[in-house]
């Protein structure tokens, strides 16, 4: 039962890193920015929100693959 659980939280982390971290932050932070560029508004807002979403959602992501796959290797080890 704990090797389940802990593959279970192997295939969270990365699940979590892919969606979370590469389509969710990564794209959607690239998207933001060419949007603002493409708008030719240049509001420093959106394209600093999109500039957060691209640096700080990732890295933020990948932290939370990386405490996931800890989680899940240390009870598979139980």
């Amino acid at each position: 039962m704990k090797l389940l659980l802990g593959f279970l939280f192997l295939v969270a982390a990365v699940a979590a890193f892919f969606y979370l971290g590469i389509w969710l932050c990564f794209i959607g932070g690239i998207m933001d920015i060419i949007e603002v560029i493409k708008a030719n508004t240049y509001v420093g807002e959106d394209f600093a929100v999109g500039l957060l979403k691209l640096i700080g959602g990732t890295l933020g992501s990948f932290i939370l693959t990386v405490m996931l796959a800890k989680v899940g290797l240390a009870v598979m080890k139980e």
